[in-house]
């Protein structure tokens, strides 16, 4: 059984932008973090992996036709969806314990969440399915 005691979490006034900030900012501090410690090799082994700004629109806009395509219910979708009904981001006023299970391939997660305004305490157990179960 694992425990994990989150830090209190500063929420974005504006999530659907400050988290694009926030991620270019961590891109920019890794960047600069590869330019003035990395060797020459990883450098260059990295350099080849950019992209450019057109080939990501190009990637978001295929990774968005597949989620489409997934919550339509398309028989043969690439990457399947389930709607989540979540209306909201948090605020950080949230209260109570929450149930999280997750079956996935060859686990049973269950975790119990409490939450408390800005403090969380999330404590975890695994249990592996059986292998008689999955057939």
């Amino acid at each position: 059984m694992m425990v994990y005691n989150h830090k209190p979490f500063e929420y974005p006034a504006n999530p659907f932008t400050d988290y694009d900030v926030c991620a270019y900012e961590v891109l920019c501090k890794v960047k600069s973090i590869l330019d003035n410690f990395a060797s020459p090799p990883v450098q260059r082994a990295c350099k080849a992996m950019e992209l450019s700004d057109d080939n990501l629109r190009t990637i978001m806009e295929r990774m968005n036709a597949s989620y489409d395509e997934g919550l339509a219910k398309k028989d043969h979708a690439a990457v399947k969806q389930l709607p989540s009904y979540v209306r909201s981001v948090p605020n950080g006023t949230e209260k109570g314990d929450f149930l999280a299970l997750d079956l996935g391939g060859t686990n049973f997660r269950v975790l119990l969440i409490r939450l408390d305004k800005n403090e969380s305490e999330m404590t975890s157990k695994i249990f592996r399915v059986p292998e008689s179960l999955m057939r």
